[in-house]
């Protein structure tokens, strides 16, 4: 509706109200000024829709394409290359094991490995892990859940956090030798 209109109509109501406003009942008068006031909030959202729409130029929020993967999800865990690195490493003393049985969060869980090589691990007590493969490990862990019958068919996972018992040598020029 143009604003000229709206004033038109506007300038009728507010003159036929002001005519009949000395004659008319209190409750006719309240009617009044209700409509009115309502034709001036109407008013103003129809000027408001008027006005054009204020764009914001839309930014990267990630600027790189780089996917990037979850710290506990299965694909950050396994290298690029294909095979998981924790299949090949041996478990050793020290290192910090996190445990997971599949539908049982109660029993999942993070351990260190003892100096006498063993784990402790809900329900199934102290499992010897030392200078066994995640593989290994896993089934044991497994077996013992299955056997003791706490799970039929249990799926465990386990993933190393840190390799407390892994030596590492670096070769060539080092900037802070001992550190």
């Amino acid at each position: 509706m143009p604003l000229t209109i709206q004033a038109a109509v506007l300038d009728f109501f507010l003159a036929t109200m002001m005519r009949n406003f000395a004659t008319t009942s209190l409750r006719w008068r309240l009617r009044g000024i209700a409509c009115f006031s309502f034709i001036l909030a109407t008013a103003g959202l129809m000027m408001a829709q008027d006005q054009p729409v204020k764009t914001i130029p839309s930014t990267d929020v990630f600027p790189s394409a780089t996917p990037v993967r979850a710290e506990h999800s299965p694909e950050a865990r396994e290298p690029e290359h294909g095979g998981s690195a924790d299949s090949s490493l041996r478990l050793g003393i020290g290192d910090l094991l996190e445990v997971g049985v599949y539908n049982v969060s109660e029993l999942s869980t993070k351990t260190r490995v003892g100096n006498n090589g063993d784990i402790y691990l809900p329900l199934i007590d102290y499992v010897h892990v030392a200078g066994l493969t995640t593989e290994e490990a896993q089934a044991i862990i497994e077996k013992r859940l299955s056997d003791g019958g706490f799970l039929n068919n249990p799926h465990v996972t386990l993933f190393i956090d840190e390799y407390a018992s892994q030596g590492a040598s670096v070769l060539g020029e080092v900037g802070h030798p001992g550190v």
